[in-house]
């Protein structure tokens, strides 16, 4: 037992102590910029007030010595997964609702019951969005992601994306009234 306490006490020694702390230091530092891809030529041509300097900068920027902060690798992820999740579980009930209307029209049609008038227009309509309500979300989205990026000195060129879908469904929805007008004045007259 005393054996273990005194090899124990001898490692955490050793750890802790050192012949030059500075030089210690200074070894782990140039150790931190060549795992940024600094070569050992340029390490070494650097003055200690550059290299605090570089620390400085890639601290500010999410920078972490030993590598990124995982939270700069699942973020994404977890942004990316929970959308998808999100809109799949929203498919899948919908297509549920939808299987459930028509088992209930089989049915009542094989049994030869009368069918409600909501329920067949429900199967037949569903929930359409129009695309002008569309085209303005869109462009809001697609506005709104530029100017966020832009603040945060990001990837803001993303959000053109959504813009310009937005500005085709605005796009769409003028030409269909138009033909709407063409259509009922060619009816009409």
């Amino acid at each position: 037992m005393k054996k273990l306490i005194i090899g124990f006490l001898l490692s955490i020694l050793s750890l802790g102590v050192s012949a030059d702390p500075q030089q210690d230091s200074l070894v782990q530092q140039r150790q931190q910029l060549s795992s940024l891809g600094l070569s050992d030529k340029a390490i070494e041509k650097l003055s200690p007030e550059q290299i605090v300097k570089i620390f400085a900068i890639h601290q500010r920027h999410g920078f972490h010595p030993g590598g990124d902060h995982p939270k700069h690798i699942f973020v994404p992820f977890i942004v990316f997964f929970s959308i998808v999740i999100i809109a799949s579980l929203s498919l899948f009930f919908n297509y549920k609702k939808t299987q459930s209307i028509h088992r209930i029209i089989y049915k009542s049609v094989e049994t030869g019951a009368p069918l409600p008038l909501d329920l067949l227009t429900k199967a037949a309509s569903g929930r359409k969005v129009s695309d002008l309500k569309k085209g303005i979300i869109l462009t809001s989205l697609g506005v709104g992601l530029i100017l966020v990026l832009y603040i945060e000195k990001l990837t803001w060129s993303v959000g053109f994306i959504p813009l310009f879908v937005g500005i085709g469904f605005l796009i769409v929805d003028k030409l269909d009234k138009k033909n709407q007008v063409k259509v009922e004045t060619v009816q009409n007259g």
